[in-house]
């Protein structure tokens, strides 16, 4: 019997920080949330003119970090709650909780656990609410399970690191 090929996924490249102004790459836009420890703008790449979030967070005693990311225009899963007809029928409720679910799964099959999974840590990329542009957002308590004992640690990635 011949032994089965390990299929291995292309790892994506993690950007190195950038050592020169943020604002030589992005225009800061409006400002579109707050955090306790960080604040939420739209912003425009100069060079290609596309939209995003960055979120920047201020630490205490050094520079701000300012983190890129996509820009959700669909808004929170929580003021869609509050307003009950703009969540649809309930077969579009159910194709929301079935993606939302499925990202849960992924993200547990990875070892991590968000530990602040509200409906307002849940964004929609499109502004059409689309259910298949669900996104889980806020990992500053996320914990990762990577020790041998099954303990829980902060990952790399988040702001506290």
């Amino acid at each position: 019997m011949e032994a089965r090929k390990k299929i291995e996924k292309p790892v994506r490249s993690v950007p190195t920080a950038k050592t020169q102004p943020f604002t030589d790459d992005y225009e800061i836009l409006e400002k579109i949330g707050t955090g306790a420890h960080s604040v939420v703008h739209k912003c425009q790449m100069r060079a290609t003119r596309r939209k995003y979030a960055v979120k920047i967070v201020k630490k205490q005693y050094e520079a701000a970090i300012y983190m890129v990311e996509e820009l959700c225009e669909g808004g929170e899963l929580l003021d869609r709650l509050v307003n009950r007809k703009a969540l649809g029928s309930e077969k579009e409720v159910a194709s929301v909780m079935a993606n939302l679910l499925y990202a849960v799964q992924y993200l547990h099959s990875q070892q991590v656990a968000h530990r602040d999974l509200t409906a307002a840590n849940i964004l929609f990329a499109t502004k059409d609410g689309d259910p298949s542009s669900l996104r889980i957002v806020d990992f500053g308590f996320a914990k990762q399970s990577r020790a041998e004992n099954g303990m829980l640690m902060t990952p790399c990635y988040t702001a506290q690191f």
